[in-house]
């Protein structure tokens, strides 16, 4: 449904979109210090400083597939490119320290094609009132 409302608002929408990039270890590094840091509640979550620190860290790399490179949905308006992970109502504390990993190699692996690039990772959550019940 977001790729065809995507599309009627002239924008470029794709399901289950690989991502190509290659992370450096320099770059893995301050990955892990923030995802271990906020899981262990010594770190509040600042997206635009996280994105920072990955853009002054990561160095060129091959456009290779990654374990963690296939992202949900790709929309790019204008020259922002928006990265979706979609989930589940509940996900846990710990599946959602696993989903901002995710979601921090997603921005090392575009910046490894153009540093330059207007990247942001979301995290899409599903609600349908009609499976209240399945909680």
């Amino acid at each position: 449904m977001a790729v065809v409302l995507a599309e009627c608002a002239s924008r470029y929408a794709k399901r289950q979109y690989k991502l190509l990039g290659e992370i450096d270890t320099e770059t893995e590094e301050p990955i892990r210090k923030i995802y271990h840091k906020l899981r262990a509640g010594k770190l509040t979550a600042n997206k635009i400083g996280e994105i920072g620190q990955i853009r002054k860290k990561i160095k060129k790399g091959e456009p290779k597939v990654d374990l963690d490179s296939t992202v949900d949905l790709f929309i790019k308006i204008d020259d922002e490119e928006n990265y979706f992970d979609i989930t589940t109502v509940k996900p846990s504390k710990k599946e959602f320290a696993a989903l901002k990993l995710k979601l921090l190699r997603w921005t090392a692996l575009r910046l490894s094609q153009d540093k330059d690039a207007k990247v942001f990772t979301r995290l899409a959550i599903l609600y349908n009132p009609f499976n209240i019940h399945r909680l």
